[in-house]
């Protein structure tokens, strides 16, 4: 179930939304604050899946004894 990243057309605030594989492409993305049904699907870049919501990643941080 991927995320994707909106854009309301109407307020032209950014946000996500989880996509269900049943939802199809077809269906209105409803923006929940001000409740607009025009948005727009962004493109997005792919998630590297080392990142925490942290901000810190799994890889060390230094490699061979360089920092």
């Amino acid at each position: 179930m991927p995320i994707y990243e909106f854009k309301c057309e109407d307020c032209e605030n950014f946000f996500e939304e989880l996509i269900f594989t049943a939802q199809q492409s077809s269906e209105a993305v409803v923006y929940p604050s001000c409740g607009s049904k025009n948005s727009k699907r962004l493109i997005s870049a792919p998630s590297s899946g080392g990142i925490s919501s942290s901000g810190k990643g799994c890889a060390p941080t230094s490699f061979g004894g360089f920092s």
